[in-house]
């Protein structure tokens, strides 16, 4: 869950980019906000959306946070 997330659980896309284990892993989390930078990389969604990752917000979370 994110604090500036979107709908009534304020989700937020991200891509999981390390998984260590059944409940850790690293995300970077995306947007379609278009951001300059050498910290923000445009990606093609699976939906053929342009999404940013901005890598300043790597985080390391627990798999309980994730929604499916």
């Amino acid at each position: 869950m994110e604090q500036d997330g979107k709908g009534k659980e304020f989700t937020r896309p991200v891509l999981i980019f390390k998984k260590f284990n059944d409940k850790i892993c690293v995300i970077i989390p995306l947007s379609t906000k278009f951001h300059r930078g050498e910290f923000f990389f445009p990606m093609l969604s699976k939906m053929n959306i342009i999404r940013i990752a901005i890598l300043p917000q790597i985080r390391m979370i627990d798999s309980k946070r994730h929604l499916n």
